[in-house]
């Protein structure tokens, strides 16, 4: 089904109008309803218009959130309750990664923010298990800084090795990484 003229104009071409629509001469209305603008679908043009620009400036916040955890961190792996400066970092990665997840499903194209998320870390949204990608930044860090990992975290990551080869491509980079600290 096509949509209404209206849809198809400019951006610009609706916004005073359908933000006015109840307010207009009845003359008006009634010219705007000739190309298909009803008090309606003016009132929903306006919320989405409204919801997109939303959507825009809290990617724009998460992200600038994202930026800083990575330049402190140097990755998005994350727990869900992380917050970084007071905004729920954590809970707004889950929430993208669920949509880049379910946009994949519906459509090949990307995902609107998946090429700035991944230029901050190419492993945002791992093909693997979320908590593998964890619990590997967690050994990561503790070899780099020198600490001892824990028993729990030291099986793990021999598991990982004596396994390697059931292991993805991606995953199996990363442990190459790590021969490089001392396990």
């Amino acid at each position: 089904m096509a949509s209404p003229e209206w849809e198809r104009l400019p951006h610009h071409g609706c916004n005073a109008q359908c933000a006015l629509f109840e307010e207009l001469h009845p003359r008006q209305q009634g010219l705007l309803r000739e190309i298909g603008i009803t008090a309606e679908a003016a009132q929903a043009r306006q919320t989405a218009r409204y919801h997109r620009n939303r959507r825009a400036d809290r990617l724009r916040r998460g992200l600038g959130h994202a930026r800083g955890y990575v330049g402190v961190h140097g990755h998005l792996a994350l727990p869900h309750p992380v917050q970084h400066n007071g905004f729920p970092l954590g809970r707004w990665l889950t929430g993208k990664r669920g949509e880049a997840r379910a946009h994949a499903r519906r459509t090949p194209a990307p995902w609107p923010g998946m090429q700035a998320l991944a230029a901050l870390d190419a492993w945002w949204l791992p093909p693997w298990a979320f908590a593998w990608q964890r619990d590997y930044h967690r050994l990561r860090l503790l070899l780099a800084v020198g600490v001892e990992p824990p028993p729990k975290l030291r099986a793990w990551i021999n598991e990982q090795f004596a396994e390697r080869h059931t292991l993805l491509p991606g995953q199996q980079r990363l442990l190459q990484e790590l021969k490089d600290l001392p396990v």
